[in-house]
């Protein structure tokens, strides 16, 4: 046995319960008693039995496709004769399924028996239906719904139809006009410099769809109803090729001349800041060294040695000098850059000493170096720490000294000779001039015999 279990809530609320002896694997139809007046429905139906439960659920009006038999008033012969007790003939005349290119549409619907009529045009709202009238679909498909009913029955139809624009005689592609596209004089990259593009089509059957076409990668246009356009960011830099598409609803298309642009690479710059360029030794020393190209690693070299990891940290180094360089490869959309600096390390006790540049990245300087603990190895770079300075010694030999003395001592007599040699030569010169040996020898004549 099966319990049938029918509870209809709306307007009207009825619970009915019966009992049924059926197989499990039949059909069973369930009738029940009601007048219902309009309104929205819901039906739960229960059965339950000892094997399994069920539940359904529908929401309905009182003329959806859903037959409600009264069996009570079988045999009433003046209700039997009531043509709004008998099923209803419910027929969609017009529209019927097919292609209109004209608006709008006659609706016209036969209903026998039915005491009430409504019409939904595209799931809107129901409407009452009297007699035939006008109605204006939308463009494309629409779906046509109507209902019945009377004090018994009630009937549902529907019909799909298509509505299109009246046949166009177009056989021409869109025109284009005031093609636009927003670049500097001079274009450099920038991720977020915007570039706007726009142009205007125009066509008699209307435009169905538009792109702009960048190194032949289409992008769709949109439309604010004068220009076709499009705003992008983040073109990247080299050789351009940009093109405008378009088509109508006929699928007669147009397409611009292509048009080139060049946007250059953005100039990378590097910048080396250190704490001091002439250090005294044993002072740290900070360097933070950085370059503006974001697309590639900067490289930071202290006498031909990478020391990345040095970056933004304090170090000691021994003396000598140190020559640091910044630098970025070339990028997609950045140039490469370099740059360098000179830093110097001096002992405070000897600040006139000579001073070589340091080899290995800051291993040695010329100076008898003796740090107190040897150096340690990181990366190819070396670490001085907890540094003797009283071990550090600069020796200035004597030897040197008189050496440099006697040689400036030879190149002042040297100098007094050439000079010496020189007033000779113009006193001999003096002498020999005839007008010179004239004057002497009047000067003879002239002269008293005693």
């Amino acid at each position: 046995n099966m319990l049938f279990t029918i509870n209809i809530s709306g307007p009207t609320n009825i619970q009915r319960v019966q009992e049924e002896n059926i197989e499990f694997s039949a059909s069973k139809k369930v009738s029940f008693i009601t007048n219902l007046i309009d309104g929205n429905y819901t039906i739960n139906l229960s059965v339950t039995s000892d094997d399994t439960r069920c539940l359904s659920s529908q929401s309905f009006r009182t003329s959806s496709i859903i037959s409600i038999v009264n069996s009570t008033n079988g045999g009433n012969n003046n209700e039997t004769n009531n043509p709004y007790n008998s099923p209803i003939l419910l027929k969609i005349i017009s529209p019927i399924q097919t292609t209109y290119t004209f608006s709008p549409i006659l609706l016209n619907i036969s209903a026998e028996n039915a005491s009430n009529v409504w019409y939904s045009l595209n799931n809107g709202v129901n409407l009452t239906y009297t007699s035939p009238l006008l109605i204006m679909p939308s463009m494309g498909t629409n779906n046509l719904k109507v209902f019945a009913n009377n004090s018994v029955y009630s009937a549902f139809s529907q019909v799909f139809f298509t509505h299109l624009h009246p046949p166009i005689n177009d056989n021409q592609p869109p025109i284009y006009s005031g093609v636009y596209a927003g670049f500097p004089n001079v274009t450099i990259y920038n991720n977020s410099f915007v570039y706007p593009f726009r142009i205007n089509f125009t066509d008699e059957s209307g435009i169905s769809s538009s792109f702009i076409y960048i190194d032949g990668n289409p992008i769709n246009l949109n439309f604010d109803g004068n220009y076709y356009f499009i705003n992008i960011t983040g073109i990247q830099a080299g050789n351009h090729t940009y093109y405008f598409w378009a088509n109508d609803t006929i699928n007669n298309q147009v397409q611009t001349p292509p048009n080139n642009f060049r946007i250059n690479r953005a100039q990378s710059i590097c910048t080396i800041l250190a704490s001091s360029t002439n250090v005294i030794y044993p002072l740290n020393i900070t360097i933070n060294a950085s370059c503006s190209n974001p697309e590639s690693p900067m490289i930071l070299m202290r006498n031909g040695i990478n020391i990345n990891s040095e970056n933004s940290h304090s170090i000691l180094l021994p003396i000598g000098i140190y020559n640091y360089t910044a630098s970025v490869p070339q990028s997609q959309n950045y140039t490469s850059a370099s740059v360098s600096k000179i830093i110097t390390i001096i002992n405070n006790s000897n600040l006139n000493n000579t001073i070589e540049p340091a080899k290995d990245g800051g291993k040695r300087s010329k100076q008898e170096f003796k740090p107190n603990k040897v150096a340690t190895q990181n990366s190819s770079n070396y670490f001085y720490n907890q540094v003797d300075t009283s071990q550090t010694k600069f020796k200035t030999s004597p030897k040197s000294q008189y050496n440099n003395t006697a040689i400036m001592l030879i190149l002042l007599l040297l100098l007094l000779i050439l000079l010496l040699a020189i007033l000779i030569v113009i006193v001999k010169r003096k002498m020999n001039n005839p007008i010179h040996k004239n004057r002497a020898s009047k000067n003879k004549v002239n002269m008293p015999v005693k």
